[in-house]
């Protein structure tokens, strides 16, 4: 598995830390346009600092996620602390279904995958694979 633009654009909306170069920041922007005369490299916004990259070097940033795990824990996000499992529609079972298998399931529905995004919880299983860092619960 490869870090994708699909694994992290969900994120962006909700403020996404990522570390890049041993340096945790806010990735803001990654789009297409500005990079002229090649429009096919992405502009990105890292920490207030613009740049261009080609695509293929996405995998250069790792987003910093929560694992699923922590569903059932006492997490704190924008100083409110929660169980994010309380605030979700999802059943037990569709619970251990998707901490089992490190990633959400398609079938769940769209509040819950929102709820998930906001929070920054890995829903593509990036930690497992290496290419996201755990955040604490704190």
């Amino acid at each position: 598995m490869e870090l994708e633009l699909k694994h992290i654009a969900p994120l962006f909306p909700h403020g996404l830390q990522m570390e890049y170069n041993g340096q945790v920041g806010t990735l803001t922007e990654v789009h297409h346009n500005e990079c002229e005369p090649n429009p096919t490299r992405l502009a990105v916004k890292f920490d207030g600092v613009r740049g261009c990259m080609e695509p293929k070097y996405i995998w250069l940033f790792k987003p910093v996620v929560r694992p699923l795990s922590q569903l059932t824990e006492e997490i704190t996000h924008n100083g409110k602390t929660f169980v994010p499992i309380d605030f979700l529609d999802m059943y037990p079972e569709d619970l251990r279904i998707i901490i089992k298998h490190g990633a959400i399931e398609a079938n769940m529905n769209w509040h819950d995958a929102q709820k998930l995004f906001e929070w920054h919880f890995d829903a593509f299983g990036l930690i497992d694979s290496g290419l996201a860092i755990e955040k604490p619960n704190h």
